[in-house]
C-alpha cells in the first residue's frame, strides 16, 4: 500500500468507509458550490465570511484526503485551490465580490485540513484492515 504525505506511514481503510467520505465529499462540493455561486449571499453561518471559507474548505480537504487516501497531496490541494479560484472568478461575473483575501482564508483551511489528516493518519489506532 502507498502511504500519503509521509511515506512511513500507511492507512488502510475500508472500502465502506472510503464510499462514506466520498459521498459526504460529493454533498460538501455541491453544497460549497451552491452557497459561493447564488447570486444572493448567504446571511447564516458564522459572522466573518472568512472563517466560512476556512471551514468549507477544510471540510473539503478533510474529506478529499479521507475518502481518496492515494490521491496526491498536491494534486488535491492544487485542485481545491483551482476551485477556490474558480468560484472567485464565477462571483465577479454573477454579481458578487470576488476577493484574494477569499482564496487566501480557503487555502488556510486546506493547509489545516493536511494537518489535521496528517496526525490522524500518524496514530496507529487509524488504520483499518480492509
Amino acid at each position: 500500500m502507498l502511504g500519503i504525505g509521509n511515506p512511513g506511514i500507511l492507512l488502510v481503510m475500508n472500502k465502506k468507509i472510503r464510499l462514506l467520505f466520498r459521498g459526504a465529499f460529493a454533498v460538501c462540493f455541491l453544497a460549497v458550490l451552491y452557497l459561493a455561486l447564488d447570486p444572493a449571499p448567504f446571511i447564516g453561518g458564522t459572522d466573518s465570511d472568512k472563517v466560512n471559507h476556512v471551514l468549507a474548505f477544510f471540510t473539503l480537504g478533510v474529506l478529499l484526503r479521507m475518502g481518496w487516501p492515494r490521491y496526491r497531496l498536491t494534486l488535491a490541494i492544487f485542485s481545491l485551490v483551482l476551485l477556490g479560484g474558480c468560484i472567485e472568478i464565477a462571483q465577479h461575473f454573477i454579481g458578487r465580490d470576488a476577493s484574494f483575501g477569499d482564496l487566501g482564508a480557503d487555502a488556510i483551511g486546506l493547509l489545516l485540513s493536511v494537518a489535521a489528516t496528517s496526525i490522524f493518519r500518524m496514530n496507529p489506532a487509524a488504520t483499518v484492515p480492509e
